[in-house]
């Protein structure tokens, strides 16, 4: 219906955030980012969530209670919202993602976690990390070179390295879609490999596309 698109634009794919029965979205204007759900037959609730800042977009749920994430500059920020309540907000690291009761997110190529609940941040691997997933119940993350799974002591065992994939020499990305691990490569700015991996690390499958350096 026409109350649930933005007359503006189509908000971003991470401004979506699916539960078992209800879709919440952000509509982002120029007095901040309104987010509000829809039913999956298509009914939209009376309940909006607002804020001021217009890059908010969707982290998860926790709690019955939404959370959210928006940036001021080079700061990063979490949103909680409790009902009626006014806002919860608290400064945190980058890409932000919720794992049962706690709140991941990247800071100083450092990986942390909170208590959602209220608590100290703690550090979770003292590498380097540029992005991470859970797989099977398992922390992996990268530091751009390699795959590692966290070990829970700081540092992680290695699971792949980018010159396992087809013409790599780093790794943009990782991520879990369907049950899978899968794996983004490349090699200078035209090569781009996107692997399929099990959990010990081998190589199902892969997609690769550009210019070889």
């Amino acid at each position: 219906s026409k109350e649930t698109k933005s007359e503006d634009e189509i908000p971003l794919r991470e401004s979506f955030y699916f539960t078992e029965d209800t879709i919440y979205f952000a509509v982002s204007n120029d007095n901040g980012t309104e987010i509000k759900s829809v039913d999956y037959s298509g009914k939209l609730s009376d309940e909006v969530y607002t804020t001021e800042h217009r890059n908010a977009k969707i982290v998860g749920t926790y709690d019955d209670k939404l959370v959210c994430s928006y940036s001021i500059g080079t700061n990063e920020y979490i949103c909680i919202f409790d009902g009626k309540k006014a806002p919860t907000e608290q400064k945190i690291g980058r890409y932000p993602f919720i794992s049962g009761d706690m709140l991941y997110y990247t800071e100083l190529n450092k990986l942390s976690c909170m208590p959602l609940d209220g608590g100290e941040a703690e550090t979770v691997v003292d590498e380097k990390c540029t992005d991470y997933c859970f797989y099977n119940g398992k922390l992996i993350y990268t530091d751009g070179t390699a795959v590692f799974e966290a070990d829970g002591k700081g540092s992680g065992s290695p699971l792949l390295d980018a010159k396992d994939l087809n013409k790599c020499d780093y790794i943009s990305n990782i991520s879990v879609s369907g049950g899978k691990l899968f794996v983004c490569g490349g090699s200078g700015a035209y090569w781009k490999c996107i692997s399929e991996t099990d959990e010990d690390g081998k190589v199902a499958e892969e997609i690769y596309a550009g210019v070889e350096r």
